[in-house]
């Protein structure tokens, strides 16, 4: 036989639509998913409570780089152990003025 896959139908569970009709594909799903090692959810039991937007993100960091604002921050806070700190912050709080431009006082 040598390295050659070989295949085997082990079970032939009929058409895929009417598995799905008779709501058999479902509790064939449940029941596999007892033997499972990884936690198996439902998408309905989901509740999205927060969403992020990401296109703001990469766009803003690009073009914070691109403009070397990192650069000149560090320059003009001098050498001090939290200056990585302050540069973290203030791109975070243009971002978000950026992203979320009214102010919360309104």
């Amino acid at each position: 036989m040598g390295n050659k896959t070989r295949q085997k139908v082990l079970v032939n569970l009929g058409r895929v639509d009417d598995l799905q009709n008779s709501g058999q594909i479902d509790r064939l799903i449940e029941s596999l998913r007892n033997f499972s090692t990884k936690e198996w959810i439902r998408k309905e039991a989901l509740n999205v409570n927060q969403t992020y937007l990401w296109g703001p993100v990469i766009i803003f960091e690009q073009l914070w780089k691109e403009l070397g604002i990192e650069r000149v921050l560090k320059r003009l806070l001098g050498d001090t152990d939290a200056v990585s700190d302050y540069v973290e912050a203030i791109f975070a709080m243009v971002l978000n003025r950026l992203v979320e431009p009214r102010s919360k006082r309104e």
